[in-house]
Formats: C-alpha cells, sequence, structure tokens
C-alpha cells in the first residue's frame, strides 16, 4: 500500500476532481483528463476493470481538506455546525472550543497550529500547545 507523501501540493483542480469521483458514477467530462500526479500520490487508482475509483487515503485527503475549510471558516467567523463529521472531529480534536451559553464556536491555539501547518507561507504565530492545552480538551471532551 502506498504511503501518503507528508507534502503533497494539490491544485484546486484535483480537489474538485477527488469531490467528483467521491461516491458518484463517473463523469467522462471529469475523468477524462486526471491529473497522473493523483495516481502518484496513490489518491486514486485504476481497478483491472478500468475503473478509476478513489482510495482510503484519497478519502483521507477529502476530509483533510474539508476540516481546513470548516477550521478557516470558524477562524473568519462562521458557525460551525457542531453535528457533522468535521464539526464532531475538530471538537473532538480540541482544534475548536464551543461556548457553552452562546453555542459559538471559536478555534483553540492548538487548532491554529494545526491549520498553520498546511500553510506554506503562513508561519504560525500562535505558540505550541502546552500541556494545560490538552487538559482543556480532556476536561471538555466529559
Amino acid at each position: 500500500m502506498p504511503r501518503e507523501p507528508t507534502s503533497m501540493t494539490l491544485t484546486i483542480e484535483d480537489i474538485a476532481v477527488l469531490k467528483a469521483m467521491d461516491g458518484a458514477a463517473p463523469d467522462d467530462a471529469v475523468f477524462s483528463n486526471i491529473p497522473q500526479r493523483l495516481f502518484v500520490y496513490g489518491l486514486i487508482s485504476r481497478q483491472p476493470s478500468g475503473e478509476v475509483i478513489l482510495t482510503k487515503s484519497g478519502s483521507r485527503r477529502l476530509f483533510q481538506q474539508a476540516c481546513c475549510d470548516a477550521l478557516r471558516a470558524v477562524a473568519e467567523g462562521a458557525a460551525l455546525a457542531p453535528e457533522s463529521d468535521t464539526g464532531r472531529w475538530l471538537g473532538s480534536s480540541g482544534f475548536v472550543a464551543r461556548d457553552g451559553a452562546s453555542g459559538a464556536s471559536s478555534v483553540t491555539r492548538r487548532g491554529q497550529v494545526w491549520l498553520d501547518s498546511f500553510e506554506a507561507d503562513a508561519p504560525s504565530d500562535a505558540a505550541a500547545p502546552q500541556a494545560a492545552d490538552f487538559a482543556e480538551r480532556r476536561d471538555n471532551a466529559a
């Protein structure tokens, strides 16, 4: 099983192809010019029957992209749906904190560090997570 490269840069078109493949029937317009790098990265594969499918790595990459997009939206003040897969994961990972009274979400220091790790040109100005950050996560999970 090919390992997912640690630094793969996907274009908007690459992400669109992956999203189109996620649970959709093949569309000749989308799949006629699939970028070869998606095969190389192991995000998609070709079955012996000739069918092109999304791999587990591809599904993980789409989920990661959705989480990054949701975290950026929360940082800009948008609401996060806690019942969504991304909302549950961001909350349980300690990347988003919910205000009990208002129900508003905010990005934690840990979440900002995680988001900055995906931004090529955005150095993190947030301090590295401390033990107290993990205690907050443990207390919020209870």
